[in-house]
C-alpha cells in the first residue's frame, strides 16, 4: 500500500487507516530532510485520497496511475520558481482560487506545497484562511525540511 514511502510502519498504518475510514485531516505537514522522499510520500497519499480501489492506494485505478505520472488534473503542486528563493503570495492566492472549484475527475482535490518552509510571510498568512476554513473537497499537504519555519 505505502511500501515506497520512507517512513515508520506506524506512520504508514495511521495514514492508511485515516484514508480508508474517510477521516484523514484536510491538512498534513510532512517534515524531513529528504525532499524527494517527502514528495513521494505526498503523491502516494494524494493517490490514496483520490483512489477508487478497495485498498487505497490501489496503484491501478485511473486516479492512482495519473497521480503516479504527475498528470492528474486534481493534483496541484505548488513550489518555488527558478526565479525566486521563496514561494510568494501569488502562488497561494492561485491555490485559494483553485481550491474553491469542484474537482475535475476525483471526489477530492489535493494541493502539495513543496518546501512549504520557503513560503514568505505573506504567503503563509494567505494560506491560513484556507487551512482554517477548508473547502470540503480539498486536502493540503505541506512538505518542509523544517516544520518550525511554518506559522
Amino acid at each position: 500500500m505505502f511500501d515506497n514511502i520512507k517512513a515508520t510502519d506506524g506512520f504508514k498504518n495511521s495514514i492508511s487507516v485515516a484514508v480508508n475510514s474517510g477521516k484523514l485531516s484536510h491538512a498534513l505537514i510532512l517534515e524531513g530532510s529528504d525532499d524527494e522522499a517527502r514528495f513521494l510520500a505526498a503523491t502516494q497519499i494524494a493517490s490514496a485520497i483520490m483512489c477508487e480501489g478497495e485498498t487505497k492506494p490501489c496503484g491501478v485505478c485511473s486516479h492512482c496511475v495519473k497521480c503516479g505520472k504527475g498528470i492528474h488534473p486534481d493534483l496541484h503542486i505548488i513550489e518555488k520558481t527558478d526565479e525566486s528563493t521563496m514561494i510568494k503570495v501569488d502562488a497561494i492566492r492561485n491555490l485559494k482560487t483553485k481550491a474553491l472549484l469542484f474537482p475535475n475527475e476525483a471526489k477530492k482535490s489535493v494541493f502539495i506545497i513543496r518546501q512549504a518552509n520557503l513560503m514568505n510571510p505573506q504567503a503563509q498568512n494567505a494560506l491560513l484562511k484556507v487551512l482554517e476554513e477548508p473547502p470540503s473537497a480539498v486536502h493540503i499537504i505541506l512538505l518542509a525540511s523544517e516544520g518550525d519555519k511554518i506559522l
